[in-house]
């Protein structure tokens, strides 16, 4: 009996041993690979070794997730806060548009812009006058082409044969009338 005694009590200072003396009471790590940490084994009580000592860090997964929800409470007022100020913002531009817009429209008279839509309109008395004094044609006489298009660029040939150039456009005259023309430039004012 002394036997089982003895083994009995070896055995309980092994494991008392092994629990208490040999892994230690605590466990020692690093916090954010900076600071040490050392948590109690047996309580889980757990310590930051700082300036002042070895501190309880207490309800640090608490202040965490409080921080957490705190951080995404800002994060949706923020985004509240935005989407109210662009729709502001877009709000206040439309009425300055608006308020533009009606200036604008009544200080405006119409003829102007009918002044603008038949600016390419002619009145059909100038543009018969137009159409007599603007452009010549076959059969015509130096003078008249001159009237209408200038002095030429240079002149080429004789007295019964001509070639009058505007460009690389040119006018030709036979026997002293217009008897044909190249357009090249497409300047010529023809009928």
């Amino acid at each position: 009996m002394k036997r089982i005694y003895l083994f009995s009590l070896c055995f309980v200072l092994i494991i008392s041993f092994g629990i208490f003396i040999y892994p230690g009471l605590y466990k020692y790590d690093k916090f954010n690979q900076k600071y040490p940490v050392k948590i109690n084994r047996l309580t889980g009580q757990t310590q930051i070794l700082s300036v002042n000592g070895w501190a309880d860090v207490g309800g640090y997964d608490s202040a965490a997730d409080k921080m957490e929800q705190y951080k995404n409470e800002i994060s949706e007022l923020l985004s509240v806060q935005n989407e109210k100020i662009k729709n502001d913002v877009l709000s206040s531009i439309r009425v300055e548009l608006d308020s533009i817009k009606e200036s604008y429209i009544s200080n405006s008279e119409a003829s102007e812009f009918d002044g603008v839509r038949n600016r390419n309109k002619i009145p059909n008395e100038i543009n018969s006058s137009l159409e007599s004094n603007e452009f010549f044609e076959k059969g015509d006489s130096p003078d008249r082409v001159q009237e209408v298009m200038g002095t030429p660029d240079s002149i080429i040939g004789g007295e019964l044969h001509e070639i009058w150039k505007y460009g690389n456009s040119s006018v030709t005259f036979s026997n002293g009338t217009v008897n044909g023309w190249s357009n090249r430039d497409n300047n010529l004012k023809l009928k």
